[in-house]
Parts: structure tokens; sequence; C-alpha cells
């Protein structure tokens, strides 16, 4: 499956999972890889994109989610199509999602960083889930909103295993063996 999603376009790499899972750690590790081998990339951290108001929709319910990720799928899909891959950290909520995603990012790789809530919760440094478990906080995916896994991920990744640098390491040794960065131009 995944090899027939390689083809002669700049792939983008989506890597969702529960608040906490450590997706922002992940990405952040992995662009800086993909730069140190010179590979055009560019970081969409749907946390922080949100924080910077770069997204239109800002409420937390289903309906604001789908549509950052709407705005999200579109932007990553511009730099794309410069030549630079974006990589994409979303909780991923609704699985509906994914049709764009396959309309509108193929090729594109999901990594799906397995975390259960009791480990994210642990985890939490926005202090998110604290708030939902009090009744302080509305429409937090795991407490109020179900989450739901992904059916067909690419990779799945467990991060409440291993450090973020060592799935980073996995994440990247898989992607060589794909073949994955074949149709990624490096400068110079």
């Amino acid at each position: 499956m995944i090899l027939e999603k390689i083809n002669n376009e700049t792939g983008a790499i989506i890597i969702t999972g529960l608040s906490a899972a450590g997706k922002t750690t992940l990405a952040t590790h992995l662009v800086k890889k993909m730069r140190t081998h010179h590979y055009p990339c560019f970081l969409l951290d749907a946390c922080d994109m949100r924080k910077r108001r770069v997204l239109v929709s800002q409420g937390h319910d289903i309906a604001s989610r789908e549509k950052r990720l709407v705005q999200i799928t579109d932007l990553a899909d511009w730099i794309r199509s410069q030549g630079i891959i974006p990589v994409v950290a979303v909780i991923g909520q609704p699985l509906s999602i994914r049709e764009i995603w396959k309309q509108q990012l193929t090729p594109y790789l999901e990594v799906y960083l397995k975390c259960s809530l009791d480990v994210c919760v642990k985890r939490d440094n926005k202090k998110l889930y604290q708030a939902a478990l009090k009744g302080e906080e509305q429409s937090v995916i795991g407490v109020d909103i179900p989450f739901e896994e992904p059916a067909s991920p690419d990779f799945v990744l467990e991060s409440e295993r291993y450090s973020s640098e060592a799935l980073c390491e996995q994440l990247w040794d898989s992607l060589v063996k794909i073949k994955w960065f074949q149709n990624t131009r490096v400068p110079g």
C-alpha cells in the first residue's frame, strides 16, 4: 500500500494521535533530520498554527476541527506544490478528513502515534485533559469527544514505549527503506 502512494510528486507526512502523544515533538525531530539531509520541508503544527491564529476556525467542536483540517490540507497541498515536503502534526479527527487527504495530498503518509489516554493525561503540559476531566473544558478529544484510531495508517509508532528520538529513528529508517524521498529534489 505504501509503495503504491509514491509517485512523481512531493509527498506529505501527516503525524496523528491524541493530544500529548508526542506529535509535535516527533515532527520537530523529523524536520530537523530532514533538513540535516538537505530535504526541503516545512512543519505545520496544528496547535501552533491555531495559537498564532494562522487558522480561521478557532473552536474545538468537531465541525471547527474539520474546518481547520481542511485549511491545513490546503496549506500542505500548496507547500507541496512548491517541492517542499509538509510535515503535519494534527490530532486527525474526524476520521472523514482522510478522504480529503487522499484527494488533495496523494502521495501522503499517515504516521499514527499510539499512546494510551492515561499516559497522555500524565504528559499533558497544557492541562487540557485535567480541565476536561473536571468539567471545566469541553470538546476535548479522548474525554468528551471519542478518539477514533485511524483505520489504516501507514506507520504505527508506540510513543509510550519509546523516546521521541527513537521514534524519529524508527520513522526515518522506514522512510528511507520505502524510498519516500526519491522524488524530492535536494538543493545544490
